[in-house]
């Protein structure tokens, strides 16, 4: 059964330091908890409006890592951003990340449609960080964005398939509708919480909208995998949502 981590970063963040930040360490950490794939973004790039070093250094990483799949840090309201849409695909990066928090701009279609044009077009996965830490952890305030903002966006460019990172358990009950209705949606479970929140919200959101993630290095991995031990699934459904969903997403080959 493949395990992916449909979400998670490499790289030290410099208000916290961790020992997972290190690539040898993710793929260590990944080989404990029987992960084959890592989807992982540069987490220096959150502090950065033009992520294009940053990336240049994940692509190198990655190509050192079989267990790591690049995901490009992507500021769509940076002048010239379609360059990194067509550095991210000669990386064969199956995906881009948005902080739109971090890079200080609004999830406003209209505003961003020239870049999601150039997305869309591309047919990479764009993945929307709601959050990177709890307000309680930050060293400087960063605001959230709203669910209901970011599904707003993807019900804009149906076109593009969305990832919603970083979410509550409320949050992505609160988005099992249109996730049903608009098929372009799916929610990473690494910022889940509560008891049984895996199980209940399998019973509330389709399935194979669900992805497994750690969030690496903010969260411990054994935290999410926690989740799933609780979890009681039927076993389709637990292998789509630790891997076989974000196989057929990111267009990663499921491997044992």
């Amino acid at each position: 059964m493949p395990i992916v981590d449909a979400s998670s970063f490499v790289g030290q963040w410099p208000f916290r330091p961790s020992w997972l930040a290190q690539p040898e360490a993710i793929v260590g950490a990944a080989h404990e908890g029987r992960i084959s794939a890592c989807l992982v973004a540069p987490v220096a790039a959150l502090l950065l409006d033009d992520p294009s070093a940053t990336n240049e250094a994940l692509y190198r990483i990655a190509a050192r890592w079989d267990e790591l799949r690049p995901v490009a840090m992507w500021n769509p309201s940076m002048p010239g951003c379609e360059a990194v849409i067509a550095d991210a695909k000669a990386a064969a990066a199956p995906a881009v990340k948005l902080a739109p928090a971090y890079h200080h701009y609004a999830p406003d279609p209209e505003a961003l449609a020239p870049a999601l044009d150039a997305l869309e077009e591309s047919g990479m996965v764009a993945c929307i960080q709601l959050r990177v830490e709890d307000a309680r952890q930050m060293r400087f305030q960063v605001p959230d964005i709203a669910m209901a903002e970011a599904l707003a966006l993807a019900a804009a460019r149906p076109g593009i398939r969305w990832v919603m990172c970083g979410a509550r358990t409320v949050e992505i009950q609160a988005g099992a509708e249109q996730a049903a209705r608009d098929g372009n949606v799916w929610f990473e479970l690494s910022g889940t919480d509560g008891l049984a929140c895996v199980e209940h919200l399998a019973a509330k959101v389709r399935p194979d909208r669900l992805l497994f993630a750690t969030h690496m290095p903010f969260y411990y991995p054994e935290a999410n995998h926690l989740k799933f031990v609780e979890a009681d699934l039927a076993d389709d459904v637990r292998e789509a949502i630790l891997g076989l969903n974000a196989c057929d997403l990111f267009g990663i080959k499921p491997s044992a």
